[in-house]
């Protein structure tokens, strides 16, 4: 069973690794984010602009990504 605050917020990610998941989400995030704008940058004609746009685009396919993945966990958990 999910912890209240999974549940609250439909995020099963938040029963992972205890109490620690959501300090390790916001860390991993901000890291992903950078990398991901510079690499954007590097990869687009180094405009600034455009490297904003793709980078703010993907941060609702990486939530919907780390959704998915702990849902497979939590499953992968039930059936052992």
């Amino acid at each position: 069973m999910a912890d209240p605050v999974g549940r609250a917020l439909n995020q099963p990610a938040y029963g992972l690794l205890g109490g620690y998941y959501i300090m390790f989400r916001r860390a991993f995030f901000i890291v992903w984010i950078g990398f991901f704008l510079l690499i954007s940058y590097e990869l687009i004609w180094q405009n600034a602009v455009f490297s904003a746009i793709i980078t703010g685009a993907s941060i609702g396919p990486f939530f919907l990504l780390e959704q998915k993945i702990a849902l497979h966990l939590l499953s992968s958990k039930k059936t052992e």
